[in-house]
């Protein structure tokens, strides 16, 4: 199964306390889905959480309020072609 090439990005926000990590999935097929997150202790996370939807929505990032699990859907991607190849 594969390949799927995956980008790796953390960097500072400007106008955002804490740093971002991004992910940039690339499937074969062309698809592809990209992963924003941030890390706090679990006592900050709701309040990090609005925080960051904040900061992405002023930005003009539109939220998908459907989660991608990418190993999920990597794992998906590669079984449904490896069963229309049969």
């Amino acid at each position: 199964m594969g390949p799927i090439f995956v980008l790796e990005l953390t960097f500072p926000a400007d106008g955002f306390a804490r740093p971002l990590a991004a992910e940039l999935w690339l499937y074969p097929d062309g698809s592809r889905t990209i992963e924003l997150s941030t890390r706090c202790i679990p006592g900050e996370a709701f309040e990090v959480a609005a925080k960051a939807r904040a900061f992405l929505h002023e930005r003009g990032v539109e939220l998908d309020a459907f989660q991608h699990r990418n190993l999920r859907s990597a794992l998906e991607f590669f079984s449904d072609e490896r069963s229309l190849s049969r």
